[in-house]
């Protein structure tokens, strides 16, 4: 993480406090790996449309890695690295594909392919949502309780 400076009037820099956590933060990220010339893509590409529908204004970040050609390889390897998933992601090499990504710690938790049926894939993504939502219910109370022994 990075801090933030300004400079006082007296020309001293002082530290700016890091905003919490962001209004909408999403818990999940959900990325396809897909190539226009790959058949298990073209499969994949309504499946990605529909789990997009179904967690319609949910904290749920849906990102598209096009890897047809090396324009659109770059470009999705750019994004990648800008949402701080580009390790986990090339630990998945190829196409036809969609992970499921912790938001917070950036790992993937589970590969979804075709093999799969769209409710498995829903119920696995609501878990994750439910699990994600707890962990942070119970690091407020741990919070809380921390204040109160101050």
């Amino acid at each position: 993480m990075f801090s933030l400076f300004t400079t006082s009037k007296k020309g001293q820099p002082s530290v700016v406090k890091k905003p919490s956590k962001p209004r909408f933060a999403a818990r999940l990220i959900i990325v396809k790996r897909h190539a226009d010339w790959c058949a298990a893509s073209k499969v994949m590409t309504p499946v990605f449309n529909d789990l997009k529908n179904r967690f319609d204004g949910r904290e749920v970040l849906f990102v598209d890695f096009n890897y047809t050609n090396n324009t659109s390889r770059y470009q999705s390897d750019l994004l990648a690295t800008a949402l701080g998933v580009d390790r986990s992601v090339k630990k998945h090499a190829g196409t036809g594909f969609i992970l499921l990504i912790d938001a917070e710690t950036k790992q993937v938790i589970e590969k979804f392919t075709r093999r799969q049926s769209f409710e498995e894939m829903v119920n696995l993504v609501k878990d994750r949502l439910l699990e994600s939502l707890e962990r942070e219910k119970m690091i407020a109370q741990l919070q809380k309780e921390a204040g109160k022994g101050k």
